[in-house]
């Protein structure tokens, strides 16, 4: 269907909305990463249906195709091959999602671009008062409130069914990627953003407001979301740079937490039980028989 409207029309009403959906309020409203204890335990509980335990959220990155800056810029550059941004996502199971950061460029390494924003302090607090953490692939770095997958563990070890169930609840940011760009084809990467990087970045906000709006309303997922997640890149590895050297508490998180994603892999309601959420700790109690 064709509108009779002129461009620059159009132009006007996309800024509107962008500077509309991007006010602090209404960010604020349908952006909202869990910050009270009561606020993370409900996340928790709801992430621990998947069945591991003390998940606050699954982080990833994406990149999203965007007109070049008017100035030469190599930065924007992704491993792509055009100009984008490295979009980092943070969502829940059911492909809410808590934050996004659309402001840096498309060479970001995802470890980057997560060490660079405001994610990893609040996360420090969060692992302090409600013992939980992130979701991550093998770009991010290990850290106690970011739990990442052991590739290469052998098959048939815990190691190894810790890493197959990590993946299969960090599927959700991957499956949110898909929606997302399968709901607002102008971030799917067809076509760039026609816009320099900061209006692109505050589009890409307002494309994530809107998701939300209609997930919490429960409206069915676009059928053919799946052609637009991003594929598997087996080259993304943390960046040695962006370590930030937690390694010891963070080894020992996730020794724990690969115990018990082992005590009973066949049934997630038994290894749920194993945690009460409602009261905000773990009780690390013997395995279900």
């Amino acid at each position: 269907m064709h509108h009779p409207m002129s461009q620059a029309s159009v132009s006007y009403a996309v800024e509107e909305i962008t500077a509309a959906l991007n006010h602090p309020l209404v960010l604020t409203r349908f952006i909202h990463f869990p910050a009270t204890h009561a606020e993370r335990v409900a996340t928790m509980e709801k992430n621990a249906r998947r069945g591991l335990l003390g998940v606050l959220g699954l982080v990833d990155g994406t990149i999203i195709h965007i007109t070049p800056p008017p100035r030469p810029n190599q930065h924007y550059y992704s491993r792509k091959g055009f100009t984008s941004l490295n979009d980092m996502i943070v969502c829940d199971v059911d492909l809410n999602n808590l934050t996004v950061n659309a402001r840096y460029p498309g060479s970001s390494h995802d470890s980057y671009v997560y060490n660079n924003s405001a994610l990893p302090d609040v996360m420090r607090t969060a692992f302090r008062e409600s013992h939980c953490w992130l979701l991550g692939d093998s770009g991010y770095p290990l850290q106690p409130w970011l739990m990442t997958p052991l590739p290469g563990a052998p098959e048939g070890t815990p190691e190894y069914h810790y890493t197959q169930l990590h993946g299969k609840v960090r599927n959700a940011v991957e499956r949110c990627i898909g929606v997302l760009k399968a709901r607002w084809r102008c971030i799917c990467n067809d076509n760039a953003v026609p816009y320099r990087p900061t209006k692109s970045g505050l589009i890409i906000n307002a494309c994530v407001v809107l998701h939300n709006i209609l997930t919490r309303m429960r409206l069915p997922v676009p059928i053919n979301y799946h052609q637009f997640q991003d594929e598997p890149d087996p080259d993304n590895v943390v960046d040695p740079d962006d370590v930030i050297q937690h390694l010891d508490n963070a080894e020992a998180v996730q020794a724990d937490l690969v115990a018990h994603a082992n005590w009973n892999p066949n049934s997630l309601k038994k290894l749920s039980s194993l945690v009460d959420l409602k009261l905000g700790h773990f009780l690390l109690t013997k395995p279900i028989c």
